[in-house]
């Protein structure tokens, strides 16, 4: 029920080009500190902690699928700089 909130702004981060994140993130740590705040389930350290860590790791699954798309377009024009 107290994540709730959070899903809406899980699914924008994760449809959104990885150059436009920056502007979701406060709006993602407001929408935390209120499940903090509010919620007496996620006020321990523990629990907010774990959720905080989700969050970093979906921001790392984001640069790396920005990455690795960097990459792939990077080798292609190598690629085809070496071929003409």
């Amino acid at each position: 029920m107290h994540l709730k909130p959070l899903v809406k702004h899980f699914d924008v981060l994760e449809n959104t080009d990885f150059k436009d994140v920056q502007s979701l993130l406060q709006p993602l740590v407001h929408c935390v500190a209120l499940v903090w705040a509010n919620s007496g389930y996620y006020c321990t350290s523990n629990k907010i902690i774990t959720l905080i860590r989700e969050i970093a790791n979906l921001l790392i699954q984001e640069v790396c699928h920005e990455f690795s798309y960097t990459l792939q377009i990077m080798y292609r024009l190598n690629f085809q700089g070496l071929m003409t």
